[in-house]
């Protein structure tokens, strides 16, 4: 059986621990915590990929080939704890046609996370 789904985006957000500063450079060494988003919240995305992962064996990341795409890819992976890092994939295609994506699903690769 093959579930599919998607995001909204990004998962997280990051919050500052300081709201105001008189120069956004402090920024850089403020602490910041990760926070879902509102929109991700209202559409109950994070409960929704703990369901399905709750019910996989395997997850097939399909997002944007780009750094972006592979950021969102880590906050997914992070919400499906139960998937064993082994059988986690990416696939990397470059455009929506069925050759590109026939290519991806046969040579699917593994999240980069540098």
């Amino acid at each position: 059986r093959i579930s599919q789904t998607s995001t909204i985006g990004h998962v997280f957000g990051l919050d500052f621990h300081q709201n105001k500063v008189a120069d956004p450079a402090d920024l850089y060494w403020d602490k910041c915590r990760k926070t879902v988003h509102e929109s991700t919240s209202k559409n109950r995305i994070v409960e929704h990929l703990q369901e399905l992962a709750a019910e996989c064996e395997y997850l097939a990341l399909w997002l944007d080939c780009d750094k972006e795409g592979e950021n969102i890819c880590f906050e997914v992976i992070s919400l499906c704890g139960p998937i064993a890092s082994d059988n986690v994939y990416r696939a990397h295609f470059s455009a929506l046609t069925e050759l590109e994506i026939k290519h991806a699903f046969k040579n699917l690769g593994r999240p980069d996370k540098h």
